[in-house]
């Protein structure tokens, strides 16, 4: 694959994403694994999808993504299918925990960031982390509709479990969940409250 380069700013909200924690829950890492991710808009109706396979194994492995981009202004589509490198991190309790390597490039330098969670934003065409897109969050100029009960709680929620998952260093502690783990699950909880559960398959 290729070195790639944007430049045009979005938000993490307006974006589609895929996340390890997401291929996890769904038993993506058990060796070789295929299958599809989709998105619905509200009236249920299918609007994006992207296939995924896994290839894991001791110490690292890839995903590959393979999808239709079209372009907005033309119409012109370009079928896309191509690897991101995956490598994983030792658990101070034995296991390991999975990442992202980025596969793109910012002002020619190759990014190659260990990250959670890549991201497609209106405009782009491969997946990739949120720092070089310099993806903002909506939520964060909303204060008022952040709080608990406004269509922004969610987001930052979202964000919240994103941050704290990428920091969590061992999950238990003598047999018990750790102060980070047990405050992933209070946000998992939250999220769960808040949107029903629409908003899990993105985590």
């Amino acid at each position: 694959m290729g070195r790639y380069y944007w430049d045009q700013k979005n938000t993490v909200e307006e974006s589609h994403s895929v996340s390890v924690a997401f291929l996890r829950k769904h038993g993506y890492f058990s060796g070789l694994c295929s299958g599809v991710i989709t998105w619905t808009n509200h009236w249920g109706e299918q609007t994006a999808s992207v296939g995924v396979t896994v290839c894991a194994f001791d110490g690292g492995g890839h995903v590959r993504f393979r999808y239709t981009h079209t372009r907005r202004s033309t119409g012109e589509e370009t079928q896309c299918d191509y690897k991101v490198p995956l490598v994983t991190t030792p658990c101070h309790f034995g296991g390991v925990r999975w990442w992202f390597l980025c596969p793109l490039s910012r002002d020619g330098i190759y990014c190659g960031r260990r990250v959670g969670k890549l991201y497609l934003p209106p405009g782009g065409v491969y997946y990739g982390c949120r720092h070089c897109y310099d993806l903002s969050y909506e939520s964060r100029n909303e204060p008022r509709l952040a709080r608990p009960g406004g269509i922004g709680y969610a987001l930052v929620l979202e964000r919240q479990y994103e941050d704290l998952y990428g920091r969590v260093k061992r999950w238990t502690y003598r047999g018990r969940p750790t102060r980070k783990a047990k405050r992933l699950r209070i946000i998992e909880a939250r999220l769960d409250a808040c949107c029903g559960g629409s908003l899990r398959g993105l985590l």
